[in-house]
């Protein structure tokens, strides 16, 4: 399984906006070349679309005998933290404001949002969170504008802290800078170091989604015990918090004679555990919205086999997550839907890729009405249509999507194939075990787990450098910087190119060393480099933190050998930083 090929880092200003949704398309989904082939508080309210789209008419299973119903006792059991509760604020909403275009400083066009006041022991406890999910209303021409964050800080009563803030470049020149026809990344304008963003790439991905115009950020983003810099060594502290946004249009002419409106939705969790350690590790669980869409799928889902398949694809799903994760995190309920041809389902069936952001809105919005917010939507669709050389296995609205309903990012999307019904003809039972799952199977579930994991803000470990060399990363301090190998005049970024390139030293608390330093030290290296060159290769060092690159975020292959009819995965499911990133997840219960 392969990346699928890059995109070009420079776009035409009028199609600006479909080129920086390819861009960030390019770096959340899994391709396969085949597949076995004025400032108003409102009480309630919440962000319209763009598109403006009628919700889904989706039909809630809850009768086995009619439908898929998740069986418990094979999926496995749910997890509550217990010590976890989530609120939202009363929505933001800011009429009249300016906007401005993408090649435009906006020194003059910030626009200063009150989140109000927070006490860190009722609101937040030492490991909640603050979620920001921002769209703009009433605007004025086709398309619509980005609110971008460009600063979130704290006024502690002793002093301003300022957890994000952009540099000098972005204000006087704008984000991209442009030359007739074409834009560039505007190289002056990046994040400010200690900003809770790594990078430019960190945090423009988070302002410009795939899908729609609706922009997601949290905060905190990273372990203090892991990196200092942008954290929150004691959780998120008590007093007047602000953030900072400007409304990037994506019209190709100019918007300073235009006005639109800014709405910020505030959503708060408080959670009073510990933080995660080696002796207390992530725990909670993740609710989900399951969604068939199509006859083919719907129709599978209702014979034996595809029930049966369906309950083995959430069983490896939470073992994933529980075991392999080393978190003990678990999926929660598991609320059942289908979306049939007859209810408008059928163009979202084989859906173009084109299409995805209207199913998502759509889709998402047809579960409003029974109070299903709080749950992460999955729709399971027969194929994602890309073009005729490869398949795209699954998909994120974004990393870091949205934790709300009826937006153009509001879910993850995961190509069956029809194979629902078909899957693991060697397992006749929910007890059959791994080794009789198809590895199509299996991989559809590792693809599920690293999508949810871009929907709750994890990044690629390391990203295919681009023509000139630039090379992206997660910005994580205790996750590898791998650079490809070389095999007989081939290049190949895998887990083994970690272990043999990898230039990152990393920093205290860990040991100050390379992963192939520190595996090394552990391990017998001729051990490991026995199977370098081969399809199956020893251990990439689980255990040694150094070298934990997050397999399950890993783009290309998961390295999954069988040995002894049992199969096994090359390397960790998270870091402790990205562990800390999930743990603060307002999803995560």
């Amino acid at each position: 399984m392969n990346q699928g090929g890059s995109v070009s880092g420079r776009y035409a200003l009028c199609g600006v906006e479909r080129t920086m949704r390819a861009l960030r398309i390019s770096a959340i989904l899994i391709f396969s070349a085949a597949l076995g082939s004025g400032c108003a508080k409102e009480e309630e309210g919440s962000l319209r679309s763009s598109s403006g789209l009628p919700a889904a008419s989706l039909i809630a299973v809850t009768d086995p005998d009619l439908g898929y119903v998740p069986d418990r006792s094979a999926v496995g059991a749910a997890l509550e933290k217990g010590t976890v509760s989530v609120s939202e604020k009363p929505l933001i909403r800011m009429s009249n404001q300016p906007m401005v275009r993408f090649d435009q400083g906006f020194s003059s066009k910030e626009i200063l949002v009150d989140l109000g006041e927070f006490d860190h022991g009722n609101d937040f406890g030492p490991n909640g969170s603050i979620t920001l999910v921002a769209k703009s209303f009433d605007y004025p021409l086709s398309g619509d504008a980005y609110p971008v964050l460009t600063g979130f800080y704290v006024d502690t009563g002793s002093g301003i802290t300022n957890y994000m803030a952009l540099k000098s470049g972005c204000f006087s020149s704008g984000m991209w800078s442009c030359s007739g026809s074409s834009c560039v990344a505007n190289s002056s304008c990046t994040v400010e170091a200690g900003s809770s963003f790594a990078s430019r790439q960190d945090w423009d991905q988070h302002q410009v989604p795939s899908f729609g115009f609706v922009t997601t950020n949290d905060f905190p983003r990273c372990d203090p015990s892991v990196a200092g810099e942008g954290c929150f060594s004691e959780g998120l502290p008590s007093g007047h918090y602000f953030a900072k946004y400007v409304l990037l249009s994506n019209s190709g002419g100019s918007v300073d004679s235009y006005r639109a409106g800014l709405e910020v939705r505030t959503l708060v969790k408080k959670d009073t555990e510990p933080g995660n350690t080696d002796s207390t590790p992530v725990k909670g669980g993740i609710s989900l919205n399951l969604v068939l869409v199509g006859n083919a799928n719907v129709n599978a889902s209702r014979t034996e086999g595809g029930k049966r398949n369906l309950n083995l694809l959430l069983k490896e799903l939470n073992r994933l997550l529980r075991v392999e994760s080393g978190l003990d995190m678990s999926l929660n309920e598991v609320r059942v839907f289908e979306w049939t041809d007859e209810n408008g389902g059928a163009p979202y069936s084989n859906v173009d890729l084109d299409l995805l952001g209207n199913m998502f809105e759509s889709g998402s919005k047809g579960l409003l009405s029974g109070g299903n917010e709080g749950a992460l939507n999955v729709f399971l669709v027969s194929d994602i249509v890309y073009d005729s050389s490869f398949t795209i296995l699954g998909l994120s609205g974004g990393i870091l999507g949205p934790p709300v309903n009826g937006t153009q990012s509001s879910g993850v999307a995961f190509s069956t194939f029809n194979l629902l019904g078909s899957f693991n003809s060697a397992c006749t039972s929910l007890s059959c075990g791994r080794s009789d799952l198809d590895e199509d199977f299996l991989e559809m579930a590792s693809t599920i787990a690293h999508e949810l994991g871009h929907y709750l803000g994890l990044n690629h470990p390391s990203e295919r450098p681009d023509a000139s060399g630039n090379q992206d990363h997660d910005g994580l301090t205790d996750t590898p910087l791998c650079s490809a190998r070389t095999v007989t005049s081939q290049n190949y970024l895998d887990q083994r190119a970690c272990y043999a390139v990898d230039p990152q030293i990393h920093p205290y608390p860990l040991a100050g060393a390379t992963c192939k330093q520190r595996c090394d030290a552990v391990t017998s290296p001729s051990v490991y480099l026995s199977g370098f060159f081969s399809t199956t290769p020893q251990s990439f060092c689980p255990a040694v933190a150094e070298c934990q690159f997050n397999h399950i975020m890993w783009y290309t292959t998961k390295n999954r050998k069988k040995e002894g009819g049992v199969w096994k995965e090359d390397g960790n499911l998270v870091s402790p930083q990205s562990s800390a990133i999930l743990q603060r997840s307002y999803l995560l219960r």
